[in-house]
């Protein structure tokens, strides 16, 4: 996400599910990655990098979740629990 300035500390998401991706920043739908097309993950995931471009994330992560299973009902309730943790908004 370019809205995502590493100088702010900010809960940025991609929930990616069937052929589709949706970004959300600080719980709100949007950003950069909203589409319609999901990458195949048939490969290394490079966290921090934007599409194998020479780009790279320059921050810190606090945080870093990968769900092997179909949450998106209980993304608000994840995202949540996470701001309350960071007092992220």
């Amino acid at each position: 996400y370019s809205e995502c300035n590493p100088t702010s500390l900010l809960l940025c998401e991609s929930v990616y599910y069937s052929d589709n991706v949706k970004g959300y920043i600080n719980s709100n739908e949007g950003g950069a990655d909203t589409g319609n097309a999901a990458p195949s993950f048939s490969g290394i995931i490079e966290v921090g990098n934007t599409n194998g471009f020479s780009e790279y994330f320059d921050g810190k992560i606090h945080e870093i979740l990968f769900l092997n299973s179909d949450e998106i009902n209980n993304r608000a309730l994840i995202e949540s629990n996470i701001n309350n943790f960071y007092s992220i908004y």
